[in-house]
């Protein structure tokens, strides 16, 4: 962020290769695959929007579009972190999902380098120190209206490492619990299908307004 008041970078990484098709450069155009080891993209939610970084005031879309003609054939990431954080909330939220192993083919922007315009996605990823991610899906950006189609599983994905992240968002204190989840969504030129399935085993929920402040209880009593 170059107008605020955000310590972490909206993206950063230790290593990036291109690899460029000569020919493809000649007529203008980059041709190509990427690989990425280490990026990190860190998004914050701070107490205003000086603190704040999310990346949206942007259509990443029309900025791709704007660019020279351009085709990834393949890219891959390794090792990749995305970070959420709030540094003002007690105590500060800092959470992630790391070990990112993704790749993206066929990311192009000119029908004049690919007549398939459909991009594919295929990834995996652990969240915190305990949980497992998966994800894979394509997606057509040359549509008026989204055209995609996404599958996301997670397993044992351990809820106390949220704490900080649900005491501050959720009305309740979540003491323990596991979080499996999936999800398929499709959308064809706008029209979206699809389920999300959330499973949660072995809550154990503490609201303090919901247990203590309705009952009028004081501290001791709710340690009692």
């Amino acid at each position: 962020k170059d107008n605020g008041k955000v310590d972490k970078p909206l993206f950063r990484a230790n290593y990036v290769e291109f690899s460029l098709l000569w020919s493809a450069l000649f007529d203008s155009s980059a041709v190509g695959s990427v690989i990425i080891r280490d990026p990190e993209i860190n998004f914050v939610d701070g107490r205003d929007q000086a603190r704040s970084q999310v990346g949206r005031n942007e259509n990443w879309l029309t900025i791709a579009n704007q660019l020279f003609p351009l085709k990834i054939d393949r890219l891959d990431i390794y090792n990749g972190k995305v970070a959420f954080h709030n540094p003002d909330t007690s105590p500060e939220i800092h959470i992630s999902l790391h070990d990112i192993r993704l790749i993206l083919r066929n990311i192009v922007n000119s029908r004049d380098l690919s007549k398939n315009m459909v991009a594919t996605l295929n990834a995996t990823g652990q969240t915190a120190e305990q949980g497992y991610i998966s994800a894979s899906g394509s997606m057509d950006p040359s549509t008026a209206k989204p055209t995609f189609d996404i599958n996301v599983e997670a397993s044992d994905v351990a809820l106390v490492n949220f704490r900080n992240l649900l005491d501050t968002y959720a009305p309740f204190d979540l003491e323990a619990g596991s979080l499996e989840f999936a999800m398929e969504l499709a959308a064809d030129n706008g029209s979206i299908t699809g389920y999300v399935k959330p499973v949660i085993h072995n809550v154990e929920v503490f609201s303090w307004k919901g247990d203590v402040g309705r009952d009028g209880d004081g501290p001791f009593e709710a340690i009692g």
